[in-house]
């Protein structure tokens, strides 16, 4: 019986793409004024810098953990953990309900058994 063919990715683009968006990121908070980025696209939002945020952990985040699903379940815990920051609402407990529900969903979409890569 044969091995099936393992598609291999393209780690040098998504590398140089990943460091791509955290000099964006790093950029961002070294030279722009937070209250320039604060009200785009919604006031009090900081979109921009969520964005970026997001698109750098998930790229990163797929490529540390070779799953790209993986990596945006990450990538969205930050982002809903930074937005929880700025509203005062975070905190170890919601930090935990929030992992366990993104642990939960990787369960339930990986077919109930956690795999590893």
């Amino acid at each position: 019986m044969s091995k099936p063919e393992r598609r291999v990715g393209n780690y040098w683009m998504t590398a140089i793409i990943t460091l791509t968006w955290w000099f964006i990121l790093g950029g961002m908070i070294l030279w722009v004024d937070p209250e320039v980025v604060a009200d785009y696209p919604l006031p009090g939002s900081y979109g921009l810098f969520f964005l970026f945020l997001f698109l750098g952990v998930w790229f990163l985040a797929s490529l540390v953990l070779s799953n790209s699903r993986r990596g945006l379940l990450v990538a969205i815990w930050f982002v809903l953990i930074g937005y929880l920051q700025i509203w005062g609402l975070a905190n170890l407990v919601n930090m935990g309900l929030l992992t366990g529900a993104l642990v939960a969903l990787e369960i339930y979409k990986g077919g109930g058994k956690l795999k590893r890569g």
